[in-house]
């Protein structure tokens, strides 16, 4: 039933009764009654019209509210139904590619990494089996790796690294041209690295001759090294490579620093032009320690050790020794130049 129709009786029964009273009272107090009912009436009327326009807005807003859920029930089902019919996508595969490498122009035989190039060669090649003589072979493969270093790589990082020893390839007619060119060097040898003299006159013709601007070196048994150019013997960052199998597998190889000068016996550097600085730990552990800096000087950072089993010195146009610590062996014997300071 319209909640309109049904107060519009209410009001004709109201005023109806209104009326009736009316004509048969003539008490002052009864009309006053009639005219607080009648205003009653009519605010009830306006109140009744508020409601029920309120009503219908509420009606109109859940008509809208249902047919838009209705809309969105739509889609939703068609949706379903659009991806029930779909084929299934294709697999996504994730191709991971590594940065480019170096442009360096990589040596015949070398292998071509992210970091640097590296060269192999077994003992097989290196050494007449039996023997710890380098065969002829193995002394054209290290010449050739020299020439290498020097005519493809000069200037840049080098890491050297024998599961024997590193010579220097001794030729009486270039016994001083440099074997490693590089902007920092590590040189790691299980056994030596380089040859001692063979008379006081040549005691560094068969060490290895570099001409880098830092060195750290680590062998089992001597080092023998002589540098060209202002030298820093300290740390040298890692040298990452990529390895290349004969089944053209991959394998990156990041390195590992190295610092300082560490010799299972004699660790001797010859500087042949130019200062020498040392700012890691240096170590003879059963031979002599040695740092020249012929035409230069020799300085030592704050804090590093020198320590040689046996013999110690030191030889530079002038020594800048710092609050460094310096330890002979049983021949207590250190050797300072006479212009130290």
């Amino acid at each position: 039933m319209d909640r309109t129709r049904v107060s519009g009786w209410l009001g004709v029964v109201v005023m109806a009764a209104v009326s009736m009273v009316a004509v048969g009272c003539t008490n002052q107090d009864d009309k006053n009654q009639i005219n607080a009912l009648s205003a009653q009436n009519s605010n009830l009327v306006a109140r009744n019209a508020e409601l029920q326009r309120q009503l219908d807005g509420s009606m109109r807003e859940n008509n809208d509210l249902r047919d838009r859920l209705a809309a969105r029930d739509e889609a939703y089902d068609e949706l379903a139904r659009s991806k029930a019919a779909a084929p299934p996508p294709p697999p996504v595969t994730v191709v991971r590619t590594a940065p480019a490498p170096a442009p360096t122009k990589t040596a015949s035989g070398w292998e071509q990494g992210v970091g640097g190039d590296r060269v192999t060669l077994s003992s097989d090649i290196l050494f007449t089996p039996g023997s710890a003589t380098l065969s002829p072979a193995g002394e054209k493969a290290l010449a050739k790796i020299a020439n290498d270093l020097k005519k493809e790589y000069a200037g840049m990082n080098v890491r050297v690294e024998a599961g024997n020893s590193i010579y220097d390839g001794y030729d009486e007619t270039a016994s001083f041209l440099p074997n490693i060119v590089a902007q920092t060097a590590q040189l790691v040898a299980r056994n030596d690295i380089g040859h001692a003299g063979n008379t006081a006159s040549d005691a560094n013709v068969k060490a290895v001759d570099t001409v880098v601007g830092a060195l750290a070196a680590s062998a089992g048994g001597n080092i023998y090294v002589q540098n060209t150019g202002n030298l820093e013997l300290g740390e040298v960052e890692a040298v990452a490579v990529t390895r290349v199998g004969l089944d053209s597998t991959r394998t990156a190889l990041e390195g590992t620093a190295l610092a300082g000068v560490t010799a299972g016996n004699n660790a001797k550097v010859y500087n042949t032009l130019g200062n020498v600085r040392v700012t890691e730990d240096m170590v003879a552990t059963e031979g002599d320690l040695l740092v020249t800096a012929l035409l230069g000087n020799v300085t030592l950072a704050n804090g590093v050790s020198l320590t040689a089993g046996n013999l110690l010195a030191l030889n530079g146009l002038n020594l800048h020794l710092n609050n460094a610590a310096i330890n002979a062996g049983s021949d207590n014997q250190q050797l300072e130049n006479k212009q130290a300071a």
